[in-house]
């Protein structure tokens, strides 16, 4: 954000509003995705438990009554940070859009905020954002 602001207006007016706030939304959108990583990495855990319970109750059934008196408290703990996590991506997300949308206007609105010097306060502004949401993630 800060090195859009530093451009001149040569530069807002050759280029798109749209264009900027995309790329601006999708370096963001990289700096979550260990959180997409995280996910991942638990669906394919999940799918190796289900395959070694199959396996488990074809070799011996009393190994399988004892892996299935484990399985309860893993989906109540894999539930509990499925409802965790959903909060948390909601308020990461609400977080991330007030700070685009706080972007979009200070890029649409260039010459007003260089015509009063404000490029520092919404630099500023917008990194106090983006700290929040980093913060709540």
């Amino acid at each position: 954000f800060a090195q859009i602001i530093a451009q001149d207006m040569v530069f807002f007016d050759s280029m798109k509003t749209g264009d900027l706030i995309s790329r601006l939304s999708g370096n963001i959108g990289a700096m979550l995705s260990p959180l997409q990583s995280t996910l991942q990495t638990l669906l394919s855990n999940l799918i190796l438990l289900v395959g070694s319970l199959v396996m488990c109750f074809v070799i011996s059934w009393r190994l399988s009554m004892l892996a299935f008196t484990t399985l309860a408290p893993i989906v109540y703990m894999t539930s509990a940070y499925a409802r965790w996590s959903r909060r948390q991506n909601y308020m990461i997300w609400q977080t991330l859009g007030d700070a685009n949308a706080d972007a979009a206007e200070v890029i649409t609105n260039m010459r007003l905020v260089r015509a009063f010097s404000t490029e520092a306060a919404e630099k500023a502004k917008y990194a106090h954002k983006c700290d929040i949401s980093l913060q709540k993630g």
